[in-house]
């Protein structure tokens, strides 16, 4: 492959978020339930507590107006918040390949809002970007909405930051893997656990299919990340690298190319959660195709994937029926805020959770019967929260 056509496959990955087997196909089509009655009016705190006993959260910082992908040529995770409502990483964002390819390149420290993911601090660390770079950039953008680089140090001194080191175990929760595929081509992949963390590599590419009719282009073989805790056992994300066996075969130099992997996972500080970094590399590739690397951070929670979508009922009402599930041993994932609102609120779910679906329901007060979903999607139930 030249080295644009593998321009493009970078740029793609830039702001496009993560993607793949664990995207899930948007949201859930709104049928014509049962009418129920209007949800009554939430209290004024974004992150309001369950009685009066708990105090209130004090409010997140809003989001960011440019938010970018959590698919980056490299991250480095710097641990949550004291209690598990953010986290941060160091991010590197774009491309720096002077005269191959240009410069437009960014580095930020991140802080992200748990539940939601949505970036709602950063502070400078790099940016080199050559005269092709357009001011409104999104890279462009995002750096001058950073803090200056002198606040890094003053924010790690107000927000003591822990869980930093990856494990692969975490009380009673072990984290395993299963592969899914057989390597194409006859090609091999070798997985290593260890307490630190999952290492795969991806070898033997054979020169001779870069000519003919066997230059099919083959993914990568996929790799399922478990949680297991005694008989019980979830999934948490599928990985696998995102070139095709006939992308690292073109890649190559004078020597076979190989792709090597790395999962680490990083622990909430209430342990039902789990940030995970997932990171590939080319080795081998031509010096003309720049820095073959990808990285991407997702949070799951130890558990069904559970997802609650504000469909108009606004952020104090998704916090809350965050805070409820959660109280009840159902741990969710991700906040997301639907494009369009929704006509009524329900709960979905996928495959054989229904009871769960039913479960979630039965805790947030929601009557209407739950709906099963046909599309496909990482999320085990979606709960939507209607105006």
């Amino acid at each position: 492959m030249r080295r644009s056509a593998l321009a493009v496959l970078a740029a793609a990955g830039l702001f496009a978020g993560a993607c793949g087997d664990d995207t899930d196909r948007g949201s859930p089509r709104q049928p014509t339930p049962t009418p129920i009655p209007a949800p009554q009016p939430p209290p004024p705190n974004p992150t309001p507590s369950l009685d009066a006993a708990t105090p209130a959260l004090v409010p997140l910082p809003p989001p960011l107006t440019t938010q970018l992908a959590s698919r980056v040529p490299a991250v480095q995770f710097l641990g949550w918040s004291q209690d598990g409502r953010r986290f941060v990483v160091r991010a590197t964002h774009g491309y720096d390949m002077e005269e191959l390819g240009g410069q437009n390149l960014l580095a930020l420290f991140q802080v992200h809002d748990a539940m939601t993911g949505a970036m709602v601090e950063s502070m400078q660390v790099e940016r080199i970007a050559d005269d092709s770079v357009a001011a409104d950039d999104p890279l462009s953008k995002a750096w001058s909405e950073a803090q200056p680089s002198t606040q890094w140090k003053a924010f790690r001194a107000e927000n003591p930051l822990v869980g930093r080191d990856s494990a692969t175990s975490h009380g009673d929760w072990t984290i395993e893997t299963e592969s899914m595929d057989k390597p194409p081509h006859a090609s091999t992949l070798e997985v290593t656990a260890s307490e630190a963390g999952i290492e795969t590599r991806w070898d033997n590419f054979d020169e001779a299919r870069l000519q003919g009719p066997e230059r099919a282009p083959a993914q990568a073989p996929r790799l399922r990340i478990l949680a297991r805790r005694g008989d019980v056992t979830h999934h948490l994300i599928t990985v696998r690298a995102p070139w095709s066996y006939g992308d690292v075969n073109e890649s190559r130099d004078q020597d076979d190319p190989y792709v090597t992997g790395a999962v680490r996972i990083y622990w909430s500080p209430s342990g039902d959660r789990v940030a995970l970094v997932v990171a590939h590399r080319i080795h081998g590739a031509h010096e003309e195709h720049g820095e073959m690397a990808d990285s991407r951070w997702y949070v799951r929670a130890l558990g069904p994937q559970i997802k609650v979508v504000d469909g108009g009922a606004g952020a104090t009402a998704a916090h809350l029926a965050a805070a409820r599930l959660a109280a009840a041993g159902l741990p969710i994932t991700v906040i997301e805020t639907s494009k369009q609102p929704a006509k009524t609120t329900a709960v979905y779910f996928r495959g054989s959770a229904q009871d769960l679906a039913q479960r979630a329901a039965k805790h947030l007060g929601i009557e209407s019967a739950v709906e099963k979903l046909d599309t496909r999607g990482w999320s085990t139930v979606v709960v939507v929260l209607a105006r």
